[in-house]
């Protein structure tokens, strides 16, 4: 998961994308991208997100179904099926 942890930034900005076409690395598909932005130390936000989002990658039909999501209403919703912390 890409991420960028800055001096000076105070903050956690963390964004999900599904690309419109498929995309495919070295024979593999991409079916969601992800970035994350925050505070050099981390703040309480960056280590918990790479581990969910390690442990939602690794379920395929619930991962499927936030792939599927079409609106952040509805991210907000899959991601509320397993722990409201997440969301």
């Amino acid at each position: 998961m890409p991420h960028a942890r800055l001096k000076g930034f105070e903050g956690f900005v963390f964004a999900l994308s599904t690309p419109l076409e498929p995309l495919f690395h070295e024979g593999q598909e991409i079916r969601m991208t992800t970035m994350m932005i925050t505070s050099q130390s981390g703040g309480p936000w960056y280590l918990a997100t790479l581990a969910a989002m390690t442990k939602i990658s690794r379920d395929e039909e619930y991962f499927s179904r936030l792939c599927r999501a079409e609106s952040p209403q509805d991210v907000i919703g899959v991601l509320r099926e397993r722990d409201a912390k997440l969301a």
